[in-house]
């Protein structure tokens, strides 16, 4: 019996203890199969699945996680990633995987969010306060690590106390570029409706408005600098690093990757910089030159 073979004999027996109800089992197999091939969605979705029924919340939270993109084609699948999303409170999450990949009744789906979201706020108001304040008063975290932590907690607020603290803290000038990137981020692919301000590197206050902004991951120029990564890929062994290095720090210019003149050459002074090379001195313009001092500090003090 070849390997292939085997693990369908597998998947199979774990297919049977899942529907006798025996979910111990069955996350015991599919886990098994799913270390072996985590490219895998039926390995995916059958443990996520026999680890919700097995009251393991968070262990079936974090698989649904590694492909929410799969529970989008079914009704059934679609419920299963609410109900384990839910579970352990995140819903942000939720709303998110909604929006992203239920194509029918959307609204009726938002709605099963929001009743929980109001179960929630009227048996944790203690918790909901809490991580507020950790979102609001983000920028007490004089380190990095220390807001990460910080903005970690409040993830798992209801989404319009999360987004009402979150406004708060973009304009916080000691809340880290970083972060408020990613503050962005979350309140474009959740499709906030309404505009909101933040205080930049530069001291201004800027404008940006959800339904018009785009991902990170979408932009025109973040495309093109992976793309232009790839072609000078030199399988260099420090490739890597560099790469790492290059993706923090145009996450942290995200709010002004439009103002990027040349973006080919923007990189290969960053690239020179990651490979120890002080010339970006050259790049003209102030503002990423601090960016450039925040993300030698982030850098510091990861490393």
């Amino acid at each position: 019996m070849d390997e292939n073979e085997l693990n369908n004999q597998n998947f199979q027996s774990g297919l049977g203890f899942f529907n006798q109800g025996d979910f111990y089992n069955a996350v015991q197999i599919f886990n098994a199969l799913y270390q072996k091939d985590p490219t895998n969605i039926s390995y995916n979705n059958f443990l996520s699945s026999s680890l919700f029924f097995n009251k393991q919340f968070d262990e079936a939270f974090d698989v649904l996680s590694d492909m929410p993109s799969t529970y989008g084609d079914t009704e059934d699948k679609i419920e299963m990633a609410l109900k384990i999303s839910l579970e352990v409170n995140q819903f942000l999450f939720a709303r998110e995987f909604v929006l992203k990949n239920v194509k029918k009744n959307i609204d009726d789906k938002i709605k099963i969010i929001e009743e929980f979201e109001k179960q929630y706020l009227e048996t944790h108001i203690e918790n909901v306060k809490n991580n507020q304040k950790s979102l609001i008063y983000l920028g007490s975290g004089t380190l990095l690590k220390e807001q990460e932590i910080k903005f970690e907690q409040s993830l798992t607020l209801p989404f319009t106390q999360w987004v009402n603290a979150a406004q708060i803290a973009l304009l916080d000038d000691l809340v880290s570029p970083l972060l408020k990137s990613t503050i962005l981020e979350i309140i474009t692919r959740l499709k906030y409706q309404n505009k909101v301000d933040y205080l930049w590197i530069d001291e201004k206050k800027y404008s940006y408005n959800p339904q018009t902004g785009k991902e990170l991951l979408t932009t025109t120029q973040y495309k093109k600098m992976l793309s232009y990564l790839d072609e000078i890929n030199d399988d260099s062994s420090i490739y890597d690093a560099v790469v790492a290095y290059i993706r923090m720090f145009i996450s942290i210019v995200y709010p002004k990757l439009n103002q990027i003149p040349d973006l080919n050459n923007w990189v290969d002074l960053l690239i020179q910089k990651a490979k120890g090379n002080s010339d970006i001195e050259n790049l003209a313009d102030q503002l990423f030159l601090k960016v450039q001092d925040q993300v030698d500090y982030i850098t510091k003090e990861i490393s």
